[in-house]
């Protein structure tokens, strides 16, 4: 049974201080990102969950005591989600340091490919992936969020329909909003894939951004080291020995990872952002739980 805190009039810990699952990992966690830390001479974040604004406050809080340094490892691993958080995510990164290092263990799909891309170096795990840049659009309707390519594919097909009746009918389905925000979200996606492209001198930025927007059907299509050299992108795959460090992390925190994507309970309770050092912030629904405060061992 996942370790999640009480709701308000439920007795047990208080729901305003860490769960003791996560008061277990985060020195575990500490330990690792200390000693990638000195590997690598660097400074090391954890960032996981969503491209959002809690992601991208969280993100804030802890750039803020990180200040201003030479090389910033970001350990990313995200499933995606709003592209403007993503653009933001990644000026934010970039603002604080001189090379920015995204390290990707399992994945980082979707929007999140985009703050990978973005970095001057990209390290992939052999069991890695960057996915189509193909950012989610909210239906005015229903609330829920919608692949953009889903909504490109409905488009096509209604086009395509011969049946005039049925043409209609099918259109009337679609909101016009929700049409504009796909329409909008590809092009923005589009541009800022094109901006990198530019950044980093790619051969053939046409080729490179319809792999990255158009070319893949699927929303969770892994777009692989291989695939992301062809076209020019600075992409380093880690050996096995090389990628162990990271992958152990992602052992830590994979079980807060399937409670955020699937959404147990309800509610989870999900580190977003883990820095080395004395500070911490752990997410609860989407809400600050603690922060600046030291777990676990100092030094």
């Amino acid at each position: 049974m996942p370790d999640v805190p009480p709701r308000v009039g439920q007795a047990g810990p208080d729901p305003s201080t860490p769960s003791a699952t996560i008061l277990g990992v985060l020195p575990k966690t500490r330990e690792r990102i200390l000693a990638l830390n000195k590997a690598r001479h660097s400074t090391s974040l954890l960032v996981f969950g969503g491209t959002d604004i809690w992601t991208a406050v969280a993100t804030s809080k802890v750039l803020r005591r990180v200040g201003s340094v030479d090389k910033l490892d970001v350990i990313l691993e995200s499933s995606g989600g709003d592209l403007d958080f993503a653009i933001k995510l990644y000026k934010m990164l970039r603002a604080h340091c001189k090379k920015l290092t995204v390290i990707v263990p399992f994945w980082a799909k979707s929007a999140a490919s985009l703050v990978a891309l973005s970095a001057d170096d990209v390290l992939l795990t052999p069991y890695g992936e960057l996915g189509p840049i193909d950012a989610q659009v909210e239906d005015p309707e229903t609330g829920e969020f919608v692949p953009a390519h889903s909504i490109g594919r409905a488009i096509d097909f209604i086009e395509q329909t011969e049946d005039r009746s049925v043409k209609i009918t099918l259109a009337l389905k679609l909101s016009p909003m929700l049409i504009g925000g796909y329409l909008g979200v590809v092009s923005a996606g589009e541009q800022e894939v094109k901006e990198v492209c530019t950044r980093l001198a790619i051969r053939d930025p046409d080729a490179a951004v319809q792999a990255l927007t158009s070319k893949y059907l699927s929303h969770g299509y892994p777009v692989t080291a291989e695939t992301l050299k062809e076209h020019g992108f600075p992409i380093r795959s880690l050996k096995l020995g090389e990628a162990e460090p990271f992958m152990q992390l992602h052992d830590l925190y994979l079980p807060f990872l399937l409670l955020h994507e699937h959404g147990i309970h309800g509610e989870v309770l999900s580190p977003t952002v883990v820095q080395s050092g004395d500070y911490h912030v752990a997410i609860w629904d989407g809400k600050i739980l603690s922060e600046g405060a030291t777990i676990g061992p100092s030094g």
